[in-house]
């Protein structure tokens, strides 16, 4: 198999995946997780492709989407690997273009209040922080 049709093989596993999140309520889950402020993220890539989950939560009608970031806090320099960031609708561009899954993005942390009063944190794209190129 050629490497563009590995590319175009995970883009269709990955539509795939988005499709079923978007068909289930996604749950987030848990209190805030990491320190609140910006990080350096990078997919964290397995095989070449970032790794995206949608896990039906046994009982329910609900799932977990989720795609693995490497996260680094700008302000401390601490690594955090492999943190669960939850899917929604403006990681759908990254995720279906192979073009800019080695970029590294500039993304930052806010804790907010659920409707029913519980708290969760979201991982918000600011941007991309740095093209990478191959030569």
């Amino acid at each position: 198999m050629t490497k563009a049709e590995t590319i175009r093989e995970a883009v269709e596993l990955i539509k795939a995946n988005i499709k079923l999140a978007e068909a289930n309520p996604n749950v987030i889950t848990g209190i805030p997780v990491i320190p609140a402020g910006s990080y350096v993220a990078t997919f964290a890539l397995k095989e070449g492709v970032p790794s995206f989950e949608v896990t039906k939560l046994v009982g329910t009608t609900f799932s977990k989407a989720s795609v693995p970031m490497n996260l680094v806090h700008s302000e401390s320099g601490k690594k955090l690997n492999e943190q669960d960031v939850s899917y929604n609708n403006s990681l759908e561009p990254i995720l279906t273009n192979s073009t800019v899954w080695e970029n590294q993005y500039i993304v930052h942390t806010e804790n907010r209040i659920s409707s029913k009063n519980n708290p969760y944190q979201v991982i918000i794209f600011d941007g991309v922080l740095e093209l990478v190129t191959t030569e």
